[in-house]
């Protein structure tokens, strides 16, 4: 269990990454064996999982197991996000059983998309299971909100968009018009890593643009951001001045404070001293507006690395 000095202020997002499959409704029946969740009579405390030196042991024979009378009980006192991921099959299953521990849960469903005559168009409502949605949110507090992906953009695609009003407004509103037809809460959306830095001015106009457009519609706005940096020397995609551009209109900023390493660069997934330094350069007083709507990630996975490049992601079940 990670404990943060700044704990008190920050809010934490958790990524449900426990299987590997694809996202598709003909798969979600097709469970592998080891990723079946079963019952414990005892509590992770009980069972003494709570340590900093946990055995290869504990992991195997514990990472499918849960006490199933806490499933609705959130401990935690902020608020969590869960991603369902693509290669995340089990995690329908997860957030079905175990809702009520989060206030956001964000299935990666929706692509926003531009074609050759300008126009906007949203991708993946096909995948979108309102069952299973339905499922999730009865009886709690539990919000959706799919993730959206500005997938297939190319740097003209964006400069196009950012340098017109009136296509600012259609894409926007693209997606709002989605999210009112399914009855989403809102929408996470994954644009700012895609232009690798560029464009900055006008992202921040640009999401600005889009969380005034969202509030009217009465919908919320998390915005995933790649961390300010990487350790002392190396800047990341995103700065505090870009944060605090778009802070009156964001409503939740989900921090990828993992994958730190790289193949090229072999080593933890997500130091502490990172995470910690990766909230403070963006809210380094303890009262920041900042720090109270950050979602900072944590990470459920190992990585693997390979002798000169390559590897993968190590799951519980491995």
């Amino acid at each position: 269990m990670a404990v943060f000095p700044v704990q008190q202020c920050l809010i934490l997002l958790f990524c449900l990454c426990v299987a590997e499959t694809t996202l598709s409704k003909s798969d979600r029946g097709k469970k592998k064996k080891e990723n079946k969740i079963q019952v414990s009579d005892k509590n992770v405390i009980d069972r003494g999982l709570v340590t900093k030196n946990p055995t290869v042991k504990d992991i195997f024979k514990q990472h499918a197991l849960y006490y199933d009378r806490d499933a609705e009980v959130a401990n935690f006192q902020g608020e969590t996000l869960a991603y369902v991921t693509p290669w995340n099959n089990h995690g329908y299953d997860v957030a079905k059983l175990f809702g009520s521990k989060f206030k956001y849960v964000s299935p990666v469903w929706l692509q926003v998309k531009r074609n050759q005559r300008g126009i906007y168009s949203i991708h993946g409502t096909h995948d979108i299971d309102k069952g299973w949605v339905a499922d999730v949110v009865k009886g709690r507090q539990t919000q959706m909100v799919p993730r959206v992906l500005f997938d297939g953009w190319t740097y003209e695609d964006f400069t196009a968009t950012f340098n017109s009003e009136d296509n600012i407004e259609d894409c926007i509103d693209s997606i709002i018009k989605t999210l009112k037809t399914y009855k989403f809460s809102g929408a996470v959306i994954e644009i700012w890593s895609q232009l690798g830095g560029n464009l900055r001015k006008e992202l921040v106009h640009f999401i600005n643009h889009m969380g005034e457009m969202f509030h009217e519609a009465k919908k919320e706005l998390i915005l995933v951001i790649p961390p300010p940096l990487y350790g002392k020397t190396v800047d990341g995609l995103i700065s505090k001045a870009d944060v605090d551009g778009m802070a009156d209109n964001v409503d939740r900023f989900s921090l990828m404070t993992y994958d730190f390493s790289n193949p090229n660069r072999a080593g933890p997934n997500s130091p502490l001293p990172w995470v910690k330094e990766c909230i403070l350069a963006l809210a380094p007083e303890q009262d920041s507006p900042i720090r109270r709507k950050l979602l900072v990630g944590l990470n459920l996975y190992g990585l693997h690395f390979k002798t000169g490049g390559g590897g993968g992601h190590i799951l519980g079940s491995q």
